[in-house]
Formats: C-alpha cells, sequence, structure tokens
C-alpha cells in the first residue's frame, strides 16, 4: 500500500507505532519503554507463586523512567486475593528524570500509559506512579514491613500520581498515610 510503511521485523506493533507516531507528530515520550519483564524478585516466585504468574502473562513494561516496581495489596505479601482481585503496582519513577521534564504531569501520564496499554493480565492491574518530593528517596518502599526509623512523616510523603475509574492527575491532600500501603515487595529494579 502506498505511502505506509511496513514495519520492521522484531519490532512490536507498539515500538512501530510510537516510532511511527513520534517521527510524525513529535511524540518522543512514546519511544522511551523497556522490553517485557520477566525478571522478577527471585522471592516473588517463591513467596506468591500465583501473582508471580499473573505477571507473567500478563505482558509487563515499564516506561524508562521507572526505577523500580513495588507490589502491594491483596495480591501482595498480604496474600489475601479474592478471585476478581486487581494488582496494586506503584512505578517508582527517577528522581532524576522526574527533575529534568518540562512537564512532568505529561512524563507522569506517559508512565502510566505504558504500562496500562501493554497489561494483558487475566485480573486489572491498578497502576500508580509515585516519586519522591520530600527527599528521602522512598526509603519507605524498599522494606516489606514498616519501619519508622526510615520513615518520620508517612501522611502525603511521596507524590502519587494516578489515571483510573476517570481520575487523572496528582493526588494531593487526601492525608494518604503511607504505612497504610504495607505489607509490600519490590518486585522488579531496573538495571542500569
Amino acid at each position: 500500500m502506498a505511502g505506509k510503511k511496513a514495519r520492521p521485523p522484531h519490532t512490536s506493533p507498539f515500538q512501530f507505532a510510537a516510532s511511527t507516531l513520534s517521527s510524525t507528530a513529535g511524540l518522543s515520550n512514546l519511544t522511551s519503554y523497556m522490553p517485557l519483564i520477566t525478571q522478577f524478585n527471585p522471592t516473588l516466585a517463591a513467596r506468591l507463586p500465583k501473582t508471580h504468574e499473573l505477571l507473567l502473562a500478563s505482558q509487563l513494561v515499564a516506561h524508562d523512567s521507572v526505577s523500580r516496581i513495588v507490589l502491594h495489596g491483596s495480591r501482595g505479601p498480604a496474600n489475601r486475593p479474592r478471585r476478581d482481585s486487581d494488582i496494586d503496582l506503584s512505578l517508582v519513577v527517577n528522581s532524576d528524570d522526574l527533575a529534568k521534564s518540562s512537564d512532568k504531569e505529561a512524563l507522569l501520564a506517559s508512565v502510566l500509559q505504558m504500562t496500562s496499554d501493554h497489561w494483558q493480565g487475566s485480573v486489572e492491574c491498578d497502576l500508580a506512579a509515585v516519586f519522591d518530593q520530600n527527599g528521602c528517596g522512598l526509603k519507605c518502599m524498599t522494606r516489606e514491613s514498616f519501619d519508622p526509623m526510615l520513615c518520620s512523616n508517612t501522611i502525603d510523603c511521596m507524590g502519587i500520581f494516578k489515571t483510573t475509574h476517570g481520575f487523572n492527575g496528582f493526588v494531593t491532600g487526601c492525608q494518604i498515610d503511607c504505612r497504610k500501603m504495607y505489607p509490600l515487595m519490590t518486585i522488579w529494579t531496573k538495571q542500569e
């Protein structure tokens, strides 16, 4: 067909569409991608084999600005899911990338969009892009259970951006207590 670009071999339809869009519409943030995540924290498979299987089948990918992925909720270490329980994932955004971005909202939206566009899990995925807004490095999200020595300010202590159920934007002023997200588990860390 005249005027239509052929998809190169070994290129996913998303990568091809993103590169086509970015070259024609200047949407370079769509081409920032990571390959399919298939290597998880070994503790995940050992402790939560069903969640591990769900994640392997889900086509999970992360934007290049995601430094780690944290699992929490009923399919996380709490391990009390109902059959229809979603998977709660926090995508921890690299502070340097966020600081360099001229449009933080667009960057955070693209972080969530990348993962949600690829998600093919048999259950819904509840995503949040989280970021350090207090200079603490989000150490609280590196431990399975709350450690008061790591975190003195537990209310609205981290930045949260969500796009879900008709809500798009920063979650602010909600008095969110980070202690309620426990237990949690880092399931993937970006290798530099």
